[in-house]
């Protein structure tokens, strides 16, 4: 292999790449990025076996075809160094050598037959489109929900839930301590419902968040594909089943409803969480004392405590919760600050449901902390 690539593009094509590798001590063929001639373009290609990602670099000059697998991380660096635009690529014997103007430098590689190829699947026959969304909204939306998946332990729920029915897209991620909940109208030709891992919707959200185009979604039963200009993302989904949730959000027991600022209640959260993030007994819970318009906020660590008052529009019974401030602050931190918060409420036992006043297309349950006497 031998060409001559733009380096900002050749690095920006890399970099997209490189969100689908993690390290792979035990094959460190996983950790490589693959790269192979096609045409008068350089195809790159990352995975872990559970995502994939590809896409290509225009070459400005290819003299000799070839492939190969090699480790990123220097490479990246070192190309980020170099003054010159134009740089020439190529294989020499079992390395990787790097030339920009006076500068070279060899990097060692792997062989290209040991890379997986999973990216042979995206030569099926192309399927319906799904989905189609402008990429800034749809990361908007991951980074709405991510933050409440539940971790690797329980791989049921490590992803965003996503159901397509009835004219709507429905996203929904727990960790059985909370759950959020985000749908829109949306016209689809059929209807699906997948788990994404967390994963791979991490490394969407990332890559969709730099660039503004559509991107389209297919959906072949265990894989999800994005594509998006000339970048394909293909990810496997996640078999087990999701909790059901449904129940959780229709509950309509509320009896007690706090009505304040989002800027306001993230300005008090913001103070509390200095003081509960290290309390032994309950990290980052704090109690919340409800009545007549006043909200209380008491909390504490071993060395020092905190009480915040504020005047909000509070209807209902007195009412003492415990609810863990960093878990609100998750939430809220994801509105606009000039928005009125609605929070409802039962018994200092069971869920708080959070959401804009006056919409319901975005909601947030969650279930308190014990109280301390």
């Amino acid at each position: 292999m031998q060409v001559i690539v733009n380096r900002t593009e050749f690095l920006k094509k890399l970099r997209i790449v490189e969100k689908a590798i993690s390290e792979n001590k035990i094959k460190p063929i996983l950790s490589c990025v693959y790269m192979e001639t096609r045409g008068e373009m350089l195809f790159l290609c990352g995975t872990n076996l559970e995502t994939t990602i590809t896409t290509t670099v225009s070459c400005k000059q290819v003299i000799e075809e070839g492939k190969v697998a090699f480790q990123y991380p220097l490479i990246d660096e070192y190309m980020k160094e170099l003054k010159e635009e134009e740089i020439q690529i190529r294989i020499d014997g079992d390395s990787l050598m790097v030339e920009g103007g006076d500068a070279v430098s060899e990097f060692s590689t792997f062989s290209s037959e040991d890379y997986p190829k999973a990216f042979e699947n995206f030569m099926q026959q192309e399927k319906e489109v799904l989905l189609r969304m402008n990429s800034i909204e749809l990361a908007s939306i991951f980074d709405k929900l991510k933050f409440s998946a539940g971790n690797t332990d329980n791989p049921a729920i490590h992803c965003v839930r996503i159901e397509g029915r009835d004219g709507e897209i429905h996203f929904v991620t727990t960790d059985t301590y909370r759950l959020t909940y985000l749908h829109k109208e949306f016209l689809l030709p059929e209807d699906f419902q997948m788990s994404l891992p967390l994963e791979a919707v991490e490394a969407c959200s990332k890559i969709f968040r730099g660039l503004e185009a559509d991107v389209k979604l297919y959906f072949d039963k265990k894989f999800a594909h994005f594509e998006i200009e000339d970048i394909h993302i293909m990810s496997s989904l996640i078999e087990l089943n999701f909790p059901a949730y449904q129940a959780i959000l229709s509950n309509g027991n509320y009896d007690k409803t706090m009505g304040i600022s989002t800027e306001n209640l993230l300005s008090i959260l913001r103070r509390v969480i200095i003081f509960v993030r290290n309390n032994e007994e309950s990290k980052y819970g704090a109690t919340f004392h409800l009545s007549d318009g006043l909200l209380k906020i008491k909390g504490n660590s071993d060395i020092a405590k905190i009480n915040e008052e504020m005047i909000v529009d509070y209807q209902g019974a007195p009412l003492k919760v415990s609810l863990n401030t960093k878990y609100l602050f998750d939430f809220v931190q994801n509105l606009e600050k000039d928005t009125e918060l609605s929070v409802e409420m039962l018994s200092s036992k069971t869920s708080v449901k959070v959401h804009e006043k006056g919409k319901e297309d975005y909601i947030y349950i969650l279930m308190p902390l014990a109280l301390k006497d």
